[in-house]
């Protein structure tokens, strides 16, 4: 399980290449959506859950967010690339469900405590 301030995410391409950190990282606002799809959407419309109205998602940005309710109740962390919106086959989406530790407040989180 995933520990929280303690064990760090080192990105890779699809070739093993190490790639940079997120340049942003956030929470956003508590979820009760039913698909992973829509947490999806909701995160690259809203990533922070601190600011009031819509913050989407930026490029080389990572959102963590909670659902709350239904089968996809979790945690889950969502990474993109350098190129705008989700793109399946190199954004990632990442459930951390069943972490140790205190999940950090809604709004900006410092990179370096998820991403080598």
């Amino acid at each position: 399980d995933f520990a929280i301030n303690s064990d760090k995410i080192d990105l890779l391409t699809q070739g093993g290449t190490a790639m940079n950190a997120p340049s942003n990282f956030s929470r956003a606002a508590d979820s009760t959506v039913t698909t992973l799809d829509n947490l999806i959407n909701q995160v690259f419309t809203d990533a922070n859950g601190a600011i009031t109205g819509n913050q989407g998602l930026g490029v080389n940005s990572a959102a963590l967010v909670q659902v709350t309710t239904g089968a996809i109740a979790g945690t889950y962390l969502v990474i993109n690339d350098s190129t705008t919106g989700f793109q399946s086959s190199n954004d990632l989406l990442i459930n951390i469900t069943g972490f140790t530790g205190t999940l950090p407040a809604l709004g900006n989180i410092p990179v370096g405590n998820f991403f080598i």
